[in-house]
């Protein structure tokens, strides 16, 4: 008796491989769809967020500009007054109430560090903070502060300088490192002309707008009016910026733009008031990350299909198909005679096939049998006609042999060879309904 075992089904699997080839040619035709209809879509969004992103963080720095500028503009008609003064008679006393007025200004600006005033003949006047400093040092290495008394340049902002300046809190131990930049500008009072620098500190400023950069850019600087590099997040790609100049080509036609570098793109905005230009660049896979979260939900839930088919309805399919496997392995091993009976109890039309299977079997075993009976009577009609046809010359031969003996006086051997005859004649005729006898039988007999 055969009965539905799970098998392993080639249907099952022979399926399994089409849709799984079906599966993947649509799931690549997917992406590419997705990918071209996305990405130009995605890439448009992206430059127009980071031109928006870089022109709040250039307001920002023109913000700054506006309060260092406006700040120093704003000094008092008694400061320059005082400075005259000491310029005609310099006095210890007279130079006390100038870094005064410095320190009593730089207190009362927001994140003014220090303020100094350079005098036409070099000497340099500072508030009373910050004075382990070198603040005149750190302005005469630089040679646009130099070139601020020539008739072409009167301000300069400086690079930023990171941890440069350190301030001690006098009820603790500790220090404080502070970001800070510094901006001189010459004023002409009277017949002379003077440069006055404040040192601002810059920690909340980069702070707020690394901040925000990093929300979008993989990386921005600031450059001068002079393309010297102020400020970077990454200086190693400025150098390729900087290759650029050094082949002849100045990306920075306008205003404002961006152009490709690399494997991604520079944006810029220039603030033309001080000639500072803002760059940030952006990776093509940072400007596109849009692209690939969508391309990994997608594939996400495009793999879930496959994974519940593997899961659930593979087993369910070889579950269905077990009964037809039964059947055939029941119908294989199958031979006239062999009583086989396939028990499969499915409900549908595989159970009808398996009882066609049995009510065929159990046909053929009846026609075996009936013809293993048609034998049979053949072999015995045939036997008995045989008989029929080798008696009368066994008798009459025997009676020959009879007739000799008698001639001859024979008596005892005539008796014998008739009681023999009866013999024979009397299995002859118990044997009429049967060929099946025993070869001992029929020797005995003989």
């Amino acid at each position: 008796m055969y009965t539905s075992r799970a098998f392993p089904s080639r249907i099952a699997e022979r399926i399994s491989r089409k849709l799984i080839l079906i599966y993947a040619v649509i799931y690549l035709l997917l992406l590419l769809i997705l990918f071209l209809v996305l990405s130009p879509l995605l890439y448009r969004d992206a430059v127009r967020e980071n031109t928006q992103l870089l022109s709040v963080l250039t307001e920002d720095y023109v913000l700054l500009q506006t309060q260092l500028a406006e700040g120093m503009n704003s000094l008092s008609g008694n400061f320059w007054n005082l400075v005259s003064a000491y310029e005609k008679n310099k006095t210890d006393a007279l130079r006390s109430e100038i870094v005064q007025e410095l320190s009593s200004y730089a207190a009362s600006h927001q994140n003014f560090a220090t303020l100094g005033i350079e005098l036409p003949d070099g000497e340099y006047i500072s508030s009373i903070y910050y004075t382990n400093f070198p603040q005149h040092e750190l302005l005469s290495g630089s040679r646009h502060y130099r070139n601020l008394l020539s008739p072409y340049s009167n301000s300069y902002y400086s690079p930023f300088y990171l941890d440069g300046l350190t301030t001690k809190r006098p009820s603790h131990y500790d220090t404080t490192q502070e970001d800070f930049l510094y901006f001189s500008k010459n004023y002409l009072y009277g017949t002379h002309s003077y440069t006055l620098t404040v040192f601002y500190i810059l920690n909340s400023t980069l702070k707020k707008n690394d901040a925000l950069a990093a929300s979008s850019f993989d990386s921005y600087y600031i450059t001068d009016r002079y393309w010297d590099l102020i400020y970077a997040t990454d200086e190693a790609l400025w150098d390729d910026i900087g290759r650029l100049f050094s082949d002849g080509t100045n990306p920075f036609t306008g205003t404002e733009g961006n152009f490709r570098l690399g494997s991604g793109r520079c944006f810029y905005q220039r603030i033309p008031s001080t000639g500072w230009t803002i760059v940030s660049y952006v990776s093509y896979f940072h400007m596109l990350e849009g692209l690939f979260l969508t391309l990994g939900i997608v594939t996400a839930l495009y793999l879930l299909s496959p994974v519940l088919y593997t899961l659930f309805l593979i087993p369910a399919v070889r579950r269905q198909l077990a009964p037809m496997r039964a059947l055939a392995d029941a119908m294989s091993s199958f031979t006239a005679g062999n009583d086989i009976h396939a028990d499969i109890h499915t409900q549908d039309e595989i159970e009808e096939l398996a009882s066609t299977f049995n009510r065929m079997v159990l046909a053929i075993n009846r026609q075996v049998k009936d013809i293993q009976a048609k034998e049979q009577e053949n072999a015995v009609v045939s036997y008995k006609l045989l008989a029929t046809q080798i008696d009368p010359h066994f008798i009459y031969n025997t009676m020959n042999i009879i007739n000799t003996m008698a001639r001859q006086g024979k008596t005892d051997e005539i008796v014998e060879i008739n009681t023999a005859l009866t013999r024979i004649l009397r299995e002859r005729l118990n044997s009429k309904l049967s060929i099946l006898d025993t070869v001992r039988n029929e020797y005995e007999t003989m």
